[in-house]
């Protein structure tokens, strides 16, 4: 498993970058409503790891109608990629050329698990529990462009503004509780995942 931008490129990403925001900054003169505009930038801040930078304007896109993409491993028997969508008020998987959308109420909580050992490079691993269809069910991600702890909390955060805000988003704590103990009474079995996604 490697991370999404090839180590070869690695070493010339600050020069991408730097073009890709001048463009950026120039669409945003042009037409401030545009959310590729801020899309492109908060990519180059993410792709050179300047993590607040990337969630500021990657929320600037949403904001204005857009949404972003991140390509995740799924963590699977064998991990593959994937992509995540978010945009305001859901989560949208694609995956085998099917979506999964998840709207605000059926994604209980995201957290940061413990780190992966990809072929002696450990990467960053984060949780997502769904609710949806009278069925609870978990999937674990690594973020793909950098694999770092900085990319994984920037997707948990921009889920928890943009999906799970209300109660749900001060609902989490007790939420993750509830789980649990139903799991301990065997009333919500932890349900392994059946190729890339679960159906729910």
């Amino acid at each position: 498993m490697t991370n999404y931008v090839r180590q070869p490129l690695r070493s010339r990403l600050p020069i991408y970058a730097q073009s890709m925001i001048k463009i950026g900054q120039q669409a945003i003169k042009l037409t401030p409503s545009r959310p590729d505009a801020y899309r492109v930038i908060g990519f180059a801040r993410l792709l050179t790891e300047k993590f607040n930078e990337a969630e500021k304007y990657g929320q600037e896109a949403i904001n204005r109608g857009g949404s972003l993409a991140f390509p995740v491993y799924h963590l699977s028997c064998t991990p593959h990629l994937e992509v995540i969508y978010i945009g305001r008020g859901y989560v949208t998987v694609e995956s085998d050329q099917k979506n999964f959308q998840y709207n605000r109420g059926e994604i209980l909580q995201v957290e940061q698990q413990e780190n992966y050992n990809a072929l002696n490079a450990i990467v960053a691993v984060f949780g997502i529990a769904t609710f949806k269809n009278n069925s609870s069910v978990e999937w674990y991600f690594s973020p793909a462009n950098t694999g770092s702890a900085g990319e994984a909390n920037l997707i948990m955060r921009l889920i928890e503004k943009n999906v799970m805000t209300g109660r749900y988003q001060l609902r989490q704590t007790a939420t993750k509780n509830i789980i649990k103990l139903n799991r301990r009474l065997n009333l919500v079995p932890k349900q392994k995942f059946r190729g890339v996604f679960a159906t729910v």
